[in-house]
C-alpha cells in the first residue's frame, strides 16, 4: 500500500492515542486544539525536542471516528500545512482531520475505486482533487473510475482534473500512475467533460465507446482498459449513463453489447460508475440478467451514494455502482468488501471529505 509523500504532523498509535509533531523552530509556544480538547478551553501544550528541535504532544486515547484540530502557535490558530483533508471552521478558515479506529476493510486484495468527480464546480476545484488523490492513495487503490472529469476550456490553470489527480498520486505513491480520459461533451459551454480511468500499473487495449444516440450535453461513453493483478488480467470501465427514460435504457444495451467479448486472458470486467437509476430501474437489472454482480449486494449493503449529506433534499438513493462479471472457467476474482467513501467520515485513520454531490465507492476484490 502507498502512503502520501507529504505527511501531516499526527500519528494515530495502536491505542487510539495520536502524536502530533510540529516543525517550528522559530515558535516560543506550541498547542493542539481540537474537538478532544473542547478546542481553546483544554489545549495539549507541545513541548520541545531539543533546542531547536520539532514541537511534540500525545493525546489520551481518542473514541473512534473523525477528529478536528487546528495547532495554536504563538496564540495564532492555524490549520496542518502538510494536511489536505479538512473541514470549514465556520469562521472562514480550515480545520484538519484524521480518523480513529481499525480499517474497515480487508488488508489485502486489489482495491478498485470510483468517483463522479462533479469537476470545477467548486469555490476550491484544485484542493478538491488534490484531496480526492490524497484519500485514494491513503486508502491504497489500485485503479480508479472517475466520471464528470473536466478539462476547462477557457482557464489554463484548470487542465483536465484526471491528469492533475494523477500528478498528486504519483508525488503521494511514488508510482507511475496511468490515465486514459474521452470527452462525452461540453460542460456548459466552457469546459469539456467526460470520464477516466487511472491505475497505479499499465493501463491496456484502451477502447472508448459511445453509448446511445444523446447528443449535446446529453452524450455519453465509456472508457475500457485492460491491467494485470498478481498475474490475472482484469478490465476496468468507467462509464456514465443518463436517466431512465431519457435515454438509459438504450446506454446501458450498448455498454453489456460492447463489453461482451473481453480481450484474450481477461478473466473478469469490473465497470465503476454513475448509472443514474435505483436498483429497480431496467438499466441495472438488464447488466445483471448479462451475468454482472451487484459488488455492494454481494458485499451485504446498499451503500447510497446521492441524497447521503444533510444539506441534500430527497431520501438517500444509490446510482452509483460497481459491477462485476467473471469469465466462465477463469480463476475467480471474488468480492471481499465494498465501502462508501468521501462522506465527511472516517474509513480507519483516513478522514474523507465531501468533495461531490455523490459519494464514492470503493470495492476489495480477491484475486485467489
Amino acid at each position: 500500500m502507498g502512503s502520501p509523500s507529504m505527511r501531516p504532523g499526527y500519528t494515530v498509535l495502536s491505542d487510539s492515542s495520536v502524536q502530533f509533531v510540529l516543525h517550528r523552530p522559530e515558535a516560543r509556544q506550541a498547542e493542539v486544539v481540537g474537538d478532544f480538547t473542547d478546542w481553546g478551553g483544554h489545549p495539549l501544550p507541545m513541548r520541545r525536542e531539543g533546542q531547536a528541535g520539532p514541537w511534540v504532544v500525545r493525546t489520551p486515547p481518542l473514541s473512534t471516528g473523525p477528529h478536528f484540530y487546528k495547532y495554536r502557535v504563538d496564540g495564532r490558530w492555524e490549520a496542518d500545512s502538510a494536511h489536505a483533508m479538512g473541514a470549514p471552521d465556520g469562521f472562514g478558515g480550515w480545520n484538519s482531520a484524521f480518523g480513529v479506529g481499525p480499517d474497515p476493510l480487508p488488508s489485502q486484495g486489489f482495491r478498485f475505486a470510483s468517483l463522479n468527480l462533479h469537476t470545477y464546480q467548486e469555490a476550491d476545484p484544485l484542493l478538491k482533487l488534490e484531496q480526492v488523490a490524497y484519500g485514494l492513495s491513503a486508502l491504497g487503490v489500485q485503479a480508479i473510475a472517475l466520471q464528470e472529469v473536466g478539462e476547462a476550456l477557457d482557464d489554463l490553470s484548470r487542465s483536465n482534473a484526471g491528469e492533475v489527480i494523477r500528478g498528486h498520486l504519483k508525488r503521494q505513491t511514488s508510482q507511475d500512475w496511468d490515465h486514459e480520459w474521452r470527452e462525452a461533451h461540453k460542460g456548459f459551454g466552457h469546459y469539456r467533460e467526460g470520464i477516466s480511468l487511472l491505475a497505479s500499473v499499465p493501463l491496456k487495449n484502451v477502447q472508448e465507446f459511445r453509448l446511445g444516440h444523446g447528443q449535446g450535453i446529453c452524450a455519453r461513453n465509456a472508457l475500457a482498459g485492460t491491467i494485470e493483478v498478481k498475474g490475472i488480467s482484469i478490465r476496468l470501465c468507467s462509464t456514465h449513463v443518463t436517466w431512465p427514460g431519457d435515454g438509459g435504457d438504450d446506454e446501458v444495451q450498448d455498454l453489456i453489447r460492447t463489453l461482451a467479448t473481453p480481450p484474450p486472458g481477461v478473466v473478469a470486467t469490473l465497470i465503476g460508475g454513475d448509472f443514474n437509476a435505483v436498483a429497480s430501474d431496467s438499466q441495472v437489472w438488464r447488466i445483471l440478467e448479462a451475468g454482472y454482480q451487484d459488488v455492494a449486494c454481494v458485499a451485504g449493503s446498499d451503500l447510497p451514494t446521492i441524497n447521503v449529506h444533510e444539506e441534500d433534499v430527497g431520501p438517500p438513493s444509490r446510482i452509483d455502482y460497481h459491477f462485476l462479471k467473471v469469465v466462465a472457467g477463469s480463476a475467480p476474482l471474488a468480492v471481499r468488501a465494498c465501502a462508501r467513501i468521501f462522506v465527511r467520515n472516517a474509513v480507519g485513520t483516513v478522514y474523507l471529505p465531501r468533495v461531490s454531490d455523490h459519494a464514492g465507492l470503493l470495492g476489495v476484490y480477491g484475486t485467489s
